[in-house]
């Protein structure tokens, strides 16, 4: 047993990415038996701890049955709710926000709700962290600093206004979700990059029957779900050659290669049944690709 605290995120990184190779080589009861081990041999590693919970839609992907994909989510909530108690107050704003996301999938919102309300907000610094970037003279290392955080407040104004998008659907206004839809492409074409939930805005176009622009965003989540085992590399290559994002690095891993194959048909012949989703050209796209699935 290492009672070592302070795993450094490298280290954790790796740690993690050896537990899902096990979900995706060993049969489900040595793979969690691995997960354990690594979890009792590291017993005071919080940052270990939030890692393993945020694993659990890769996991949950690699599992065959519905019984395994519980297991292992249990295991989640309860390293949640064990760094939920930490002392550190930013470890306890991330476990929070784990364990808001478990509710959330549970149906349980207006515990979710206190939950969120309760955490520690913690001092929002980017305006200073911006303030710092301009003393930088490395011209490099601020524009990195700067670009960051207009990538993350870019993703975060893309995801506020799906959800105003999804209210608004909710609630039958159909005028204010075509008003949120062409913001949001609007922001896509000023800034040359997809916001992270584009590929989503089929089910709004769909209910605003605009067949063109649902068959396009459904060609869009289709190529995304091919290229999901590449996605990180996808979007650095895209950033790249980006001048507003051009100095940003993501974080975390690409899930392991061919975890999304299996479930791409699956999920396309789930789309082929939705009723919002009945468009001849939409549908045509769907069976086409289902075929060419079939045949792999």
């Amino acid at each position: 047993m290492n009672f070592e605290k302070n795993l450094s995120d490298e280290q954790v990184k790796e740690l993690c990415e050896e537990m899902l190779q096990q979900f995706q080589a060993a049969p489900f009861k040595e793979a969690m038996a691995y997960v354990n081990g690594i979890l009792r041999q590291y017993p005071n590693s919080e940052a270990l701890k939030l890692s393993t919970a945020r694993l659990y839609m890769q996991v949950l992907l690699l599992v065959q049955e519905e019984a395994q994909a519980n297991e292992f989510l249990e295991l989640a909530k309860q390293l949640a709710q064990e760094v939920l108690q930490s002392a550190d107050l930013e470890n306890k704003q991330l476990a929070g926000i784990l364990c808001v996301n478990f509710m959330s999938m549970e149906q349980r919102y207006e515990e979710g709700l206190e939950l969120l309300q309760r955490l520690p907000r913690l001092v929002d610094t980017s305006a200073l962290q911006g303030t710092l970037a301009l003393q930088i003279k490395d011209e490099d290392e601020a524009k990195q600093m700067l670009q960051a955080q207009l990538f993350s407040h870019y993703n975060q104004i893309g995801m506020i206004l799906m959800n105003l998008c999804s209210l608004a659907m909710r609630h039958h206004h159909p005028d204010a979700v075509s008003s949120y839809l062409e913001l949001i492409e609007a922001l896509n074409r000023l800034f040359g990059f997809p916001l992270s939930i584009t590929t989503q805005l089929y089910r709004f176009t769909a209910e605003l029957q605009d067949e063109e622009r649902t068959l396009r965003y459904v060609k869009e989540y289709i190529a995304q779900l091919k290229m999901m085992d590449q996605l990180k590399e996808q979007y650095m290559a895209q950033l790249h050659n980006n001048p507003w994002f051009d100095h940003v690095q993501l974080s975390g891993t690409n899930l392991p290669k061919g975890i999304m194959q299996p479930h791409v048909k699956e999920l396309l012949e789930e789309m082929l049944q939705c009723e919002a989703l009945s468009f001849e050209s939409v549908q045509e796209l769907l069976k086409k690709e289902i075929r060419l699935l079939s045949r792999q």
